[in-house]
């Protein structure tokens, strides 16, 4: 069940994963995550209950698990971007996000990734770190 806001886990910075207990996390994030994704295009663990720094997000097409996610460089141009959340459903905002991105993260194997993100996949991951920063589109 995806939490919807108001509720208190969706406004609050969620904890780093670690080397010791990130595979049970993101099992347990996967189970939760999973019946979800028809819709979505990111899930953070914070709207599946998990107090986690990790989502999934669908990179290039591709269902892809950030773990530990930083931005980086924020680059290219700012746009309007209207958004969904699967947290505040039925309602779009038009956010301003960055076309370019470098970030870092964990795989789902704990191995370090660092990329540039452009356009669709710069404003999903945009979108989901603001959820492990506990900060909702539209507020």
């Amino acid at each position: 069940m995806i939490v919807k806001a108001p509720n208190k886990i969706l406004s609050t910075q969620t904890e780093l994963l670690t080397v010791s207990n990130y595979r049970a996390i993101l099992s347990k994030f996967i189970m939760r995550e999973l019946p979800h994704r028809p819709e979505a295009l990111g899930i953070a663990g914070n709207q599946v209950k998990l107090p986690y720094s990790i989502f999934s997000m669908k990179k290039s097409g591709k269902w892809t698990y950030c773990i530990n996610p930083k931005i980086l460089v924020y680059a290219g141009e700012k746009i309007m971007y209207s958004e969904g959340c699967l947290s505040k459903p039925k309602k779009h905002f038009d956010t301003e996000r960055y076309t370019q991105i470098d970030v870092a993260y964990l795989d789902k194997d704990f191995r370090r990734i660092t990329e540039t993100l452009h356009n669709l996949d710069a404003i999903i991951f945009q979108h989901e770190v603001g959820h492990l920063k506990g900060k909702l589109i539209g507020e």
